[in-house]
């Protein structure tokens, strides 16, 4: 028989890179060498800092295996929690940082189910936000604005004042 030899290529080429669906299962440390860490930092080229469930800030490495095509649900994002494989056998200078590679990226999903399974002090990977959700409020203003919304909140307290007034004199509830 005959190659078909003409058709639509568009679709052979997509099904290349086509990946199957997450197994729902969590991997968890079981080697030495594996830590659980959160980011804390992503500076780019495939680096980023983290935090490490032993207290210690590393130099994380990103691999090739989630750069491009395969970062969709493997997104590093600050306060991102991964597993990260300490370089036992790399020698390094006393004063810099221990450096280890990326080995999985956990959803929130994840991140419950290692809560509820793995005893450790989770304390550690929590996020800035986690544990102070209101330093998120970030307040861009110049001398101008800091004086208006002072004049405002004089206003307002003022107004509220004066509305209130009638309830100085003495009111008896008997006669109402």
């Amino acid at each position: 028989m005959v190659k078909n030899q003409g058709g639509n290529k568009s679709k052979k080429g997509a099904r290349k890179h086509i990946q199957s669906g997450s197994s729902g299962y969590t991997r968890k440390a079981d080697l030495e060498g594996e830590v659980y860490a959160s980011i804390t930092n992503v500076f780019g080229n495939g680096r980023a800092e983290v935090i490490c469930i032993d207290g210690v800030k590393r130099l994380l490495v990103i691999r090739k295996k989630f750069k491009g095509r395969n970062k969709r649900d493997n997104t590093v994002a600050k306060g991102t929690w991964v597993l990260a494989g300490r370089r036992a056998w790399e020698v390094r200078s006393a004063n810099e940082k221990e450096v280890c590679d990326l080995l999985e990226v956990y959803s929130q999903s994840d991140i419950e189910c290692l809560k509820s399974s793995v005893v450790q002090d989770w304390k550690v990977l929590a996020t800035e936000k986690e544990t102070n959700p209101e330093s998120d409020d970030l307040v861009f203003e110049d001398a101008s604005t800091a004086h208006y919304s002072e004049i405002l909140q004089e206003m307002h307290t003022e107004d509220i004042s004066s509305k209130m007034d009638w309830l100085d004199d003495d009111v008896d509830i008997d006669d109402l």
